[in-house]
């Protein structure tokens, strides 16, 4: 059995492989040439010719497991070019696995590849070792004068080919042609475009204004997206989905991801988060800032099988009811609740009343984890906000407190933008949500992810806690005495909860605060110290906890 199933497997990579060699010759692109050797299909010649340049031969191995596995690359043709040391590639997608996925074909690393050798980055070296000659598909090596007898050739080539389509273009039919193509069923044309290219899918849809419409009303574009990343079949053609027990798979997959042994509810929070926000904070890249349909996509696809699971399983939502109460009866500390993104996306599917007091509570809750990243160099690196001033009002760490956690601000206004779009209202139950996605096969509806984008864009644009309430649904905003107020109650809860320490005295705070903010308030009593100098911040200076 163990050998049958291994032998199927091996059979399931070459046929991969193949859809890939036959994706190349049936839609051939000028600048690839690929050349394969039916004696060991593992090993091929990839020929790439960027515009104004001489041919570059690469060969391409690859692994049995391919797709799972990356192509190793290397270039045969001797040239200079930042990224390529002798004849290695130094290309992410192939060298690092957290680039490669088994989504990329053959044809699409080939143009990559050709984007990769520029005619600004190329230059070709000469002396010291003798051109390339191969002797699986003959390619010799060629000189500038080649390159440009090539480049001349092909824009003569392109030129004729352009001449003889207008030459044999088909006379306009007559009115009466038209009227009959017109006529013509939604249903047959839909089958049409089912049989078409992509390329020839574009076309007519350029062409006629009412296949565009049909290609949007039968969401033609993204049922040709669901298909398997491996065999790259169709929804249509083959069972997609999760394979065997979804919840044994995704638990292996959280264990391979680092999270230990976790439920299913918080495997897919951490998913989901990771859509959002890939790196804890206070690290300055995230998603939300490059906002794309493609991103706001996947977070409904996970969505979709969150509500799945919670349909099925009355357990879940009771998890998350459960520790969406212990959050909101005070229960904070991170033994608790580990992770406040989690919380967010348990919202999504609990049966408990999103109200002001729990999105106060929420946001108050945020900012406190967030003290230890405002002060320490490893975060946003300000410890003179450690030094609380007896001023009734601050606006400077008002500003500074949200420019330092601004990352974990947007996680916020992002996962209430997704709850209000997702699930407005606790009147439509999950079974109902769930039905709907799979009408959408998954997908957000018409027109949101744009729409959820160029919100999630403008969210970028936020940049003061007050603006920030709004977005987050806040009916009373507090005062900038009481807010003042409850940002250095932060900072005390955060020392006292054990998330953070007091790095620094609040005399020595208070010199680091007065060279950023020469008229901050002076406590009574405060010790001061001698010297009016710059003062320095000790290079091992921590504020996290020892």
């Amino acid at each position: 059995m163990a050998n049958s199933s291994s032998t199927e497997k091996l059979a399931l990579h070459k046929r991969r492989l193949l859809c890939d060699f036959a994706e190349l010759q049936e839609q051939p692109y000028p600048p690839i040439q690929l050349h394969v050797d039916e004696s060991n299909t593992l090993k091929v010649c990839l020929v790439l010719t960027p515009p104004g340049w001489i041919p570059i031969h690469l060969t391409v191995m690859f692994p049995p497991e391919y797709p799972l596995r990356a192509p190793r690359i290397s270039t045969d043709t001797r040239i200079s070019h930042p990224y390529v040391i002798g004849s290695y590639l130094c290309a992410s997608i192939l060298n690092t696995a957290a680039d490669w996925t088994p989504a990329y074909t053959l044809k699409g690393v080939a143009i990559q590849m050709l984007s990769f050798f520029t005619s600004e980055t190329l230059e070709q070296v000469y002396g010291g070792r003798t051109s390339f000659d191969c002797e699986r598909c003959e390619f010799k090596s060629g000189t500038w004068a080649d390159a440009k007898r090539a480049h001349r050739k092909r824009l003569q080539a392109a030129a004729a080919l352009e001449e003889a389509a207008a030459a044999a273009a088909p006379a306009r039919p007559d009115h009466h042609s038209g009227q009959h193509l017109a006529q013509m069923p939604a249903e047959i044309l839909l089958t049409i475009i089912d049989t078409l290219e992509f390329r020839d899918l574009t076309a007519f849809e350029q062409a006629w204004t009412r296949v565009s419409d049909l290609i949007v009303q039968g969401d033609v574009v993204r049922l040709r997206e669901l298909q398997c990343f491996f065999t790259k079949a169709n929804f249509n053609c083959a069972k997609l989905g999760v394979r065997g027990d979804a919840k044994m798979r995704l638990a292996q997959i959280g264990k391979y991801a680092g999270l230990g042994r976790r439920l299913t509810l918080d495997v897919l929070a951490a998913f989901m988060n990771d859509i959002v926000l890939p790196t804890e904070p206070p690290a300055p890249k995230s998603t939300l800032r490059h906002a794309s349909e493609k991103a706001i996509e996947s977070y409904f696809h996970l969505f979709h099988m969150l509500v799945c699971f919670a349909s099925e399983d009355r357990a879940l939502v009771e998890t998350a009811n459960r520790r969406i109460r212990d959050f909101a009866s005070g229960q904070r500390h991170k033994s608790v609740c580990p992770n406040l993104g989690h919380l967010l996306v348990y919202l999504l599917i609990s049966d408990v009343e999103m109200t002001e007091l729990l999105r106060k509570d929420i946001i108050t809750e945020a900012i406190t984890r967030n003290v230890v990243w405002l002060f320490d160099r490893r975060g946003a690196g300000m410890p003179e906000l450690s030094y609380l001033e007896p001023d009734a009002e601050s606006p400077y760490r008002l500003k500074r407190t949200f420019e330092g956690g601004r990352t974990s601000y947007r996680l916020l206004m992002f996962s209430e933008l997704f709850r209000r779009t997702a699930r407005p209202g606790r009147g439509k139950p999950l079974q109902q949500v769930r039905e709907e996605l799979f009408d959408r096969h998954g997908a957000p509806p018409p027109g949101a992810a744009a729409a959820l984008a160029a919100e999630v864009r403008r969210l970028h644009e936020v940049d003061n806690f007050y603006d920030f309430f709004r977005e987050m649904g806040l009916q009373k905003i507090p005062g900038v005495r009481c807010f003042t107020a409850v940002l250095r109650a932060t900072v005390k809860d955060s020392v006292s909860y054990g998330s953070s320490s007091w790095g620094l005295s609040q005399d020595v705070a208070y010199l680091l605060r007065r060279q950023k903010e020469c008229g901050v308030g002076v406590v009574p009593g405060l010790q001061m110290l001698r010297g009016t100098g710059e003062f320095s911040v000790p290079r091992h200076l921590t504020f996290f906890p020892s």
